[in-house]
């Protein structure tokens, strides 16, 4: 049976998550994310990776799996900024400075922000905001 976290629950989590903290469990982020989700990386026209995601298998095989094939994990850091949660309306909303080094020798430095929707206990929708600017520079328009 898997847990049922509010959104006040799920942003606590995330700002554990994002803090750095050495027993910070990243397959915690997974726990919270429904099995249908939907991500949407928001702008960045002739994109292909600025798209909506549909389902986990999507999201990682498609999105984050490219993505972080492409990041020096060990030289790189994910900061939460601020987290804000509303359990009435379900919405967590996380704001992360990400500063990657990249295994082709470039960096990336951008702030994140990620508008979560929370319906029984889980996060079935993230929509991504960011300037994808200096992201296209480093990626280009396809994450390959």
């Amino acid at each position: 049976m898997t847990q049922q976290r509010s959104a006040n629950e799920i942003a606590e989590l995330l700002l554990h998550l994002g803090s750095g903290a050495e027993e910070a469990d990243p397959a915690a982020f997974d726990a919270v994310l429904a099995d249908d989700i939907t991500w949407e990386l928001m702008g960045g026209e002739g994109l292909d990776y600025a798209r909506t995601y549909r389902g986990k298998a999507e999201v990682y095989k498609e999105y984050m799996g490219k993505l972080q094939a492409k990041i020096d994990h060990a030289r790189s850091t994910t900061s939460t900024v601020e987290v804000m949660a509303d359990d009435a309306r379900g919405m967590v909303a996380v704001r992360n400075h990400d500063d990657l080094a990249l295994h082709d020798g470039g960096r990336l430095e951008v702030d994140v922000l990620l508008l979560m929707r929370v319906a029984e206990g889980k996060v079935v929708s993230i929509r991504e905001f960011m300037d994808l600017r200096p992201v296209e520079a480093a990626f280009g328009t396809s994450l390959g």
